[in-house]
């Protein structure tokens, strides 16, 4: 997790186009040349691009669409057509697809909303031309968004159309409850942007982000669908005197999530006691909680990973935020 300020961090290398993988331009359309009939999904999988994160999805996409690779073909076993292999079932699949209209689906995204100590949230999805060449911008797409507070209660609906070379910016802090108290440093929510295109086309850079801006410097995130139910990790090196360390999450259910959270979960040879929490939130409702240590506590951890550990009974998301004690400056990012 990082924040922006006026100093840019270095830069990674400019042909570098999956940070999580290692995976360079050169070596991904090597694959591309040496396997021309491989798909997007085969290549994603051949290659690990995308598992993590999926922040390398539209360069991905870009340069496998970009890459030609007529007149290649494959050799040995791989080479066989797979009309000559298709099943009697994947003929009719493929005779409807064929024959049928496209119909747009919508895509949606969430993310955590929170107010207070000064911050001012947004919600961006930008319809910019690929590269910024001016040419290959996805089509207008109609964009619904819904504001939600902590307990699930609807704050705010808006419908807007993106045309291609425009954007969205709508501030999204102020539609929710503010009022915290002296043991909580912010008011929480949630967001939901549903896309969907107005014609036949590509998502190009429509992904919705988030941008928060604090008093000395400022974060964003991407957007994800919600994660399945069940026992999730994460761990981070925490310093309370310098450092406030915030997990959120969102219930996409119509009913009650249970959340079972644990931490700290990997110190039980020094003698610190791990916590154990239960939150119950409400339906589209959402919490957040501070990761709190006390002095000795943190003396005895140093610089060791703090694990957490949580259960969530239903689908969700959750972010984790880093602040500064004065909360001046915060960062965020989604959890694994």
């Amino acid at each position: 997790m990082t924040t922006h300020s006026s100093n840019p961090p270095d830069t990674l290398p400019e042909d570098l186009i999956c940070a999580c993988t290692g995976l360079r331009l050169d070596a991904y359309r090597e694959k591309l040349l040496a396997n021309p009939d491989l798909s997007f999904e085969g290549i994603l999988q051949s290659t690990g691009a995308g598992a993590s994160c999926t922040a390398c999805l539209l360069d991905l996409e870009y340069f496998y669409v970009s890459t030609p690779r007529t007149g290649s073909q494959p050799t040995g076993s791989a080479s066989v057509s797979m009309a000559t292999e298709r099943s009697l079932k994947r003929k009719i699949f493929d005779f409807i697809d064929d024959h049928s209209p496209p119909v747009p689906f919508i895509l949606r995204d969430r993310f955590p909303v929170i107010a207070g100590a000064g911050l001012d949230q947004h919600i961006w999805v930008s319809n910019r031309s690929l590269l910024f060449e001016g040419e290959r911008a996805a089509p207008a797409f109609k964009i619904a968004v819904t504001v939600r507070n902590g307990d699930g209660k609807v704050c705010h609906r808006e419908s807007r159309v993106v045309e291609p070379e425009d954007a969205l910016d709508l501030p999204v802090s102020h539609l929710i409850a503010t009022s915290t108290t002296e043991d909580d440093a912010f008011s929480v929510g949630s967001v939901e942007v549903r896309r969907q295109g107005t014609e036949q086309g590509f998502r190009g850079t429509t992904r919705p982000q988030t941008e928060i801006l604090a008093r000395d410097g400022s974060c964003s995130v991407h957007g994800q669908g919600y994660k399945y139910p069940g026992e999730r990790w994460f761990s981070c090196v925490h310093h309370p005197k310098d450092q406030r360390v915030f997990i959120s999450f969102i219930n996409f259910a119509n009913a009650p999530n249970d959340v079972a959270l644990s931490y700290p979960m990997n110190v039980d040879n020094i003698g610190v006691e791990a916590r154990h929490l239960t939150f119950k939130i409400p339906p589209h409702g959402a919490i957040i909680h501070e990761i709190q240590l006390t002095e000795e506590e943190a003396n005895q951890i140093s610089d060791c990973q703090v694990a957490m550990r949580w259960i969530c009974s239903a689908g969700y998301n959750s972010h984790i935020f880093c602040a500064t004690p004065d909360l001046g400056r915060l960062s965020i990012d989604h959890s694994s």
